[in-house]
């Protein structure tokens, strides 16, 4: 088979070997697995203490987001690559940058919390001296409090996020919410060893999404007003794209499925999905407004 040339079948084994495993091994046994955190902010701009809050540009000047953390970045770690998409410390962590210039924290994968802890610490150092010599702050909300998706606009303009707001934009007005005004905490899990322990976790991780909305809503205030939602954040994914987003339908499911049961829930609802985006594409080429599975079969 050519490994270029995507079928149904290699779909399903990219599910397994990219998604379902895990290269983690270990002859410790009280070694849970790798963690990794990407913990997002929004940057506002406030040149005197209670001053009214801006909006800083993301790239372009020296007083931008993206070139005053590469400055800071640099006096501490001189082996900086892969500005200006990100910033990449030769540690492992660094910075990404999100559709409404939202400035995101990746931690390298850690062996311990006490690990994760120190490379957040040193990237947070960044960010606060930033805030320090730039006034531009940094701050962890679900939903940007002050500026609505307009204000923001769509700060970084790659192909694909252009192609995201324009697929979005014809659904509804949330998919352009969640790009540009939104933030998040993803914490990164090994899966385990084995597939009884990544089946249990799977499916864990699935049913604590409640709870897990519930403990960081953090996003009642929407363009400085105050909403009828705790978690806003949690309104706009409940309303984005029921296509691509939810939790996975666990309905008459008695006790722990098997692998292929997870694997092919995982694939139909993959196929299911309209394509967004195909690297390599011009503007005027996407979205496509076709399913998976459909262009699969007839590729366009």
């Amino acid at each position: 088979m050519d490994p270029t040339y995507l079928t149904l079948e290699k779909c399903r084994e990219i599910i397994e070997q990219k998604l379902f495993n895990n290269s983690t091994k270990t002859a410790n046994r009280d070694f849970v697995g790798l963690v990794g955190l990407e913990l997002e902010s929004i940057p506002v701009f406030c040149p005197f203490p209670g001053h009214h809050q801006k909006i800083p540009d993301l790239f372009g000047h020296d007083f931008s987001v993206a070139n005053a953390l590469l400055e800071i970045s640099r006096r501490k770690d001189q082996n900086i690559t892969g500005y200006p998409d990100k910033i990449s410390l030769s540690g492992g962590s660094g910075f990404q940058f999100e559709p409404g210039g939202q400035t995101e924290i990746t931690t390298r994968p850690c062996q311990s919390l006490t690990e994760l802890k120190n490379e957040l610490a040193f990237c947070q150092e960044i960010q606060e001296k930033v805030t320090e010599e730039f006034s531009i702050q940094f701050i962890q909300h679900g939903i940007n409090p002050w500026f609505n998706e307009f204000e923001i606009g769509l700060q970084n303009n790659k192909q694909r996020y252009k192609t995201m707001a324009q697929y979005f934009d014809e659904i509804g007005p949330y998919g352009r919410k969640m790009m540009v005004q939104s933030c998040s905490m993803h914490i990164n899990l090994d899966f385990g060893e084995d597939w009884d322990t990544r089946i249990s976790r799977f499916i864990l991780s699935n049913l604590l999404v409640p709870f897990s909305s519930v403990l960081f809503a953090n996003s009642a205030i929407v363009s400085g007003k105050k909403s009828m939602h705790k978690s806003y954040r949690r309104f706009i994914w409940n309303h984005l794209d029921p296509t691509r987003t939810g939790m996975l339908d666990l309905k008459g499911l008695s006790g722990l499925p098997d692998k292929d049961w997870i694997i092919d829930k995982y694939l139909e609802f993959v196929l299911n999905a309209p394509l967004i985006y195909i690297e390599g594409t011009d503007e005027s080429e996407a979205p496509l407004k076709i399913s998976l599975d459909k262009w699969l079969k007839k590729p366009v």
